[in-house]
């Protein structure tokens, strides 16, 4: 795993790059934590090394408007990544999933309960018409 953060230079002891092109080695997978914005300029840098899977942070789904302030999600993000064949999961956090604490097992139930979780909306990359 490698950090990505302009402002920082390291993260829990490992080391943060100040940009996409100081990472040492193109990686299959990247998580994003940033605003609007940045998550395009992102997803743009990383559609030319061959990134082939995005999770695009959110903490309550895609709900414009409902936390506005509290998601990465871009829908032009989204539909960079589909036009490059990027497979993106738009919402949601990876803590809820992957060995998750007590808040984020929480969370899930509760964000399920609400309809806010729909981690089966993964976007697909698109496929080439013949």
């Amino acid at each position: 795993m490698h950090a990505f953060n302009p402002r920082r230079n390291a993260l829990d002891g490992a080391p943060s790059y100040p940009d996409l092109k100081a990472i040492p080695a193109s990686p299959e997978a990247v998580f994003i934590l940033a605003g609007l914005t940045a998550t395009e300029m992102i997803v743009d840098q990383w559609i030319e090394p061959g990134v082939r899977h995005v999770w695009i942070h959110c903490m309550m789904e895609v709900k414009p408007g409902l936390v506005a302030n509290l998601t990465s999600v871009s829908p032009e993000a989204v539909r960079r990544c589909q036009a490059n064949g990027i497979a993106v999961i738009p919402g949601s956090c990876p803590n809820q999933f992957l060995k998750p604490d007590f808040g984020h097992a929480m969370m899930r139930v509760l964000w399920r309960t609400l309809g806010y979780l729909k981690l089966r909306d993964v976007v697909a990359p698109a496929t080439p018409s013949t």
